[in-house]
């Protein structure tokens, strides 16, 4: 194989890895800001219901 091969395989495979390394790391940050919303909107909820049931809890029949 002549040396231009040689390196412009290496570099192929070098770009492969990086463009997997960069598509992963987004990927993954797009599920974390994803879940984060999930988190935030499951704990406005309990919030909500906890403040609705505080004055049940107060005023026992």
């Amino acid at each position: 194989m002549s040396k231009k091969l040689i390196w412009g395989l290496s570099v192929l495979i070098f770009l492969l890895i990086v463009g997997a390394f960069v598509f992963l790391t987004v990927k993954n940050q797009a599920e974390i800001r994803q879940l984060e919303r999930e988190a935030a909107a499951v704990q406005k909820q309990l919030q909500h219901r906890n403040a609705q049931q505080v004055p049940q809890e107060e005023h026992p029949t």
